[in-house]
């Protein structure tokens, strides 16, 4: 009768450990799968960051070469205008004498 006590106290201890033990487990399962998903949620931030990073610096490259662009377009324009205002001015029209003015 004693060792039936004694067994029936035991199994109930191993049955409390097993419960126990799966509780434990399913914790640090969970922690786990917590750590997973701030993981994933950094890298995600940090995708969407770099993403935002190069986009910028696509739009930074983009306006530089559109100013170099309009400032080579704006001497060249200039260059043409000056040319063709000192030709009329110095009556040098190479095209057509009848622009320049009678003798």
């Amino acid at each position: 009768m004693e060792r039936l006590i004694y067994y029936r106290n035991w199994c109930f201890l191993w049955g409390l450990w097993n419960e126990f033990a799966k509780f434990r487990n399913r914790c640090i399962f969970a922690r786990i799968e917590r750590e997973v998903e701030a993981t994933k949620a950094v890298a995600l931030g940090e995708a969407q960051l770099q993403t935002e990073v190069e986009m910028m610096n696509a739009m930074t490259m983009v306006e530089k070469l559109k100013a170099e662009f309009l400032s080579k377009a704006s001497v060249e324009y200039v260059t043409k205008v000056n040319f063709l205002f000192s030709i009329f001015l110095l009556n040098l029209h190479p095209i057509s004498p009848a622009l320049s003015p009678p003798p």
